[in-house]
């Protein structure tokens, strides 16, 4: 430096030093200790050989591990180039992820992979050189004033030395510049196709935009440092912006395994699809596990820029609000082929774990099991038929867990989803352009019928029709029931535009009578329950938590803020089915509560 540092000046940033390795190692510690229980139940309880499983766990407990020597030895001169390769291995490794991130939000666009692929080379390149160049000289060693003192060494960098240094992260910042341009830019695009409607807070959390964001400021911070910073502060950044980038890697891989998400995000069906807890509305409306590190984050960050913020945004996701402009042939067909993926793992499954002896014993016909392996050979047809038609552009089968437990139980549970699949088809019809599909789908939808009025009549002894009409059923009402099933999907899978409601509870319904009605997280009190039967829907004010049910033998319920619409924009719960059998005569048998399924038989 020009000027030399006095002993008081070194003192203070020898302990800025230990302070930032003190602070570097608590925001990792308490993130891995915040969400350990989420990463035991999104991936350990998973498919763990997956590539996007390997590399979430080598960023993980790669930086985890190997941040332990700088607690334990406050970076002494022997492991200074340790220091420099596990920063060099993390980042190389965080960029391949966010590689796969862009490669999957743009539909597997070689464009888009073959862009990145070149700039992460260049990266690399830029990084070997730049450490080769700044041949930085040997560390400060500065006596610390008393002898109970932590006493270390911290790395010291000439002008010249923190230059070349930050031309390195400079290589780092253009590569997430560029991921966080691509992840704006889609965003920009969905929100523009009308996917987004909850305002700019929605658009500036859309899935990972924030987390991008933030890894990209802690990376011009740390350029900064290296590029204004004395001799002993030039070096006070990497480790930070390492582990923030790892952090906000973590954090967005575990949100996106989730298993239960609210409503999808731009990848689609994602690592995981069912809820996404539940998103916050508002500034600092959330007080989810994901909302405090998002703000933690955030303001360290803005702190290292020596910039102050007064409010943080946590993560919304769009409402799944749809219409005939945004959907195509392609996202139907694939809307299709994610039912048919489930219902074909449903009879594979469950014809595996039971055998001929186990339906016969469980009171089901003996003929049952052999007409049931010809319904799941129907449903691998269905998912060849729908794949060869959509060729590269086909959503892939994600995994699924199903509650049944015995045959009589799975034949009960097949019953409800083939009725669904039935509905599925008749509602996302009138989406349909191309002939052909629709004829594909026709024939599809007449095969669900028999198995649905087979399974009903002969196997379950029940009413094998509910009346002279089907009901047909929108995209997400269909979408929520299949998704408590869904467990994990691929993150490549293209984007569906459907949400999953909160559920809605009926105790002991009964065709005629006032029934205790619940809505998981809504208020239900003084909205409409809007009950879905054939071409008909009829709505029904929740008054003192309850509602008259219809005389229908078959409803598919949902709550709605609306007295005269149901959609994607008024729907708030659902979806119960409310299924009362009758005989050859016409009769309703008495009905009884099953909270599971949230089916009313």
């Amino acid at each position: 430096m020009s000027e030399p540092l006095t002993t008081a000046e070194i003192q203070i940033q020898v302990n800025w030093n230990h302070y930032m390795e003190l602070i570097e190692f608590v925001i990792l510690a308490y993130d891995y200790l915040l969400t350990f229980d989420l990463e035991i139940e999104r991936f350990w309880k998973r498919d763990t050989k997956r590539l996007a499983a390997i590399l979430f766990f080598v960023n993980r407990y790669l930086t985890l591990l190997g941040n332990i020597p700088f607690v334990l030895f406050f970076r002494p001169g022997l492991i200074l180039r340790y220091r420099d390769i596990l920063i060099y291995v993390v980042q190389i490794n965080i960029s391949i992820l966010f590689l796969l991130r862009m490669h999957a939000i743009y539909g597997g666009s070689k464009r888009i992979a073959g862009f990145l692929g070149v700039v992460l080379m260049g990266m690399m390149v830029n990084n070997v050189v730049q450490l080769y160049l700044a041949d930085r000289t040997g560390p400060a060693a500065v006596d610390l004033p008393s002898a109970s003192a932590q006493v270390g060494t911290i790395p010291s960098f000439s002008d010249t030395q923190g230059l070349h240094l930050a031309y390195l992260w400079i290589g780092i910042f253009v590569f997430d510049l560029c991921v966080f341009s691509l992840t704006l830019w889609k965003t920009y695009c969905i929100y523009k196709d009308g996917y987004i409607s909850r305002g700019i807070g929605t658009v500036v959390m859309r899935d990972g935009l924030m987390y991008f964001g933030i890894i990209t400021l802690a990376t011009l911070a740390n350029i900064l440092a290296f590029a204004l910073g004395t001799e002993f502060t030039k070096g006070l950044l990497p480790i930070f912006s390492n582990i923030i980038s790892s952090v906000m890697m973590s954090r967005l891989m575990l949100n996106l395994r989730e298993d239960h998400l609210n409503e999808t995000q731009i990848s689609g069906l994602i690592f995981a699809n069912n809820e996404f807890g539940k998103a916050a509305t508002s500034l600092f409306g959330s007080n989810t596990k994901d909302a405090t590190i998002m703000k933690t984050a955030f303001l360290t960050t803005i702190v290292a820029l020596a910039c102050t913020v007064s409010a943080f945004v946590t993560p919304q996701v769009r409402d799944g609000s749809s219409s005939s402009s945004t959907i195509d042939d392609t996202t139907i067909l694939n809307y299709a082929l994610t039912l048919e993926y489930l219902e074909s793992a449903f009879y594979t499954g469950a014809l595996s774990s039971f055998s001929q002896d186990d339906f016969t014993n469980d009171g089901l016909p003996e003929w049952a099991r052999g007409r049931f392996e010809q319904i799941a050979a129907h449903e691998q047809a269905h998912v060849e038929l729908l794949s060869n038609a959509l060729g590269s552009n086909a959503t892939q089968a994600c995994t699924y867990s199903f509650p049944y437990t015995s045959p009589s139980s799975f034949a009960a549970l097949s019953q409800l989803l083939e009725g669904v699949g039935v509905s599925a088809y008749a509602g996302a019809a009138q989406y349909i352009t191309n002939k052909e599909y629709l004829t594909a789908a026709a024939v599809i939808l007449s095969t669900e019928a028999r198995h649905a009025a087979w399974i009903a009549g002969p196997v379950n002894k029940e009413n094998p029709w509910s009346g002279s009409l089907d009901t047909p059923l929108g995209l997400s009402v269909v979408y929520t029931l299949a998704a408590q099933f869904i467990t994990g999907c691929p993150s490549s899978n293209p984007s569906l535009p459907v949400k999953a409601f909160p559920a809605l509870t009926f105790d002991n319904a009964s065709p005629g009578q006032a029934t205790n009605v619940t809505a998981d997280g809504v208020n239900a009190e003084g909205q409409y329950v809007a009950f879905f039967s054939g071409l008909a829907t009829s709505f029904v004010q929740v008054q003192n938590g309850q509602v008259v049910v219809p005389n229908n033998s078959l409803a598919y319920a949902v709550l709605s803020s609306s007295n005269t619409t149901a959609d994607d924009s008024t729907i708030t719960a659902g979806v119960a089915v409310l299924s009362f059998p009758f005989n050859s005569n016409g009769t309703s048998s008495s009905s009884t509560g099953d909270s599971s399924m949230n089916v009313v038989d």
